[in-house]
């Protein structure tokens, strides 16, 4: 399998459409996509947090997401086939919702409400979309900000296992899924 990768900002739009650009130059036509970039934002009481630092979170989180699915789409739409997984977060709804990271929850449950807009979109293209939530994970994403912030972590975890480890999940959500996720046949 070929990859290709470079340092993007995301938050700049066109670098970011320039990189999907680049990446089907050097690998052909976009089949997959995964919307994984985040951050967490100011971390604190909302009113008591930047609310431009806040804004640029949702821009990040959930601007990009819409841009660079909007970039392959063409290719995607082209194939008959495509498949956009939207990464909506650990601790998106439920009686858990995290403490003090308004920006980031926000975002994430507005990535749900895009991928079920997007899926509704996309039904009958063979196009699917998929918001995916992995639930809280070990990898310390939220700690140090919530640490220095004076919040106590809203929900403890364990770190992340050595891949031999890894058993199946169960407490993984997914939104807005959208016709029959499936792998190309070699016919198609």
């Amino acid at each position: 399998m070929a990859t290709y990768g470079q340092a993007v900002e995301l938050r700049d739009l066109d670098a970011a459409r320039r990189f999907i650009d680049a990446a089907r130059e050097h690998l052909g036509p976009v089949a997959v996509l995964v919307n994984n970039a985040a951050e967490l934002g100011p971390v604190g009481a909302l009113h008591r947090v930047d609310p431009v630092a806040w804004a640029a979170t949702l821009h990040l989180d959930v601007a990009v997401v819409a841009a660079l699915s909007a970039a392959c789409l063409p290719d995607m739409l082209d194939a008959g086939w495509g498949r956009i997984v939207n990464m909506a977060g650990g601790g998106v709804g439920g009686p858990s919702m995290a403490v003090g990271v308004s920006a980031y929850t926000t975002s994430k449950l507005a990535v749900c409400g895009l991928t079920e807009a997007l899926g509704n979109e996309l039904d009958g293209t063979g196009v699917v979309v998929v918001a995916l939530a992995p639930g809280t994970i070990g990898t310390g994403f939220m700690a140090g900000a919530i640490d220095a912030a004076g919040f106590q972590a809203p929900i403890a975890c364990e770190p992340w296992p050595r891949p031999s480890a890894i058993a199946p999940t169960t407490s993984c959500r997914s939104y807005g899924c959208s016709g029959t996720w499936s792998t190309p046949s070699a016919a198609s």
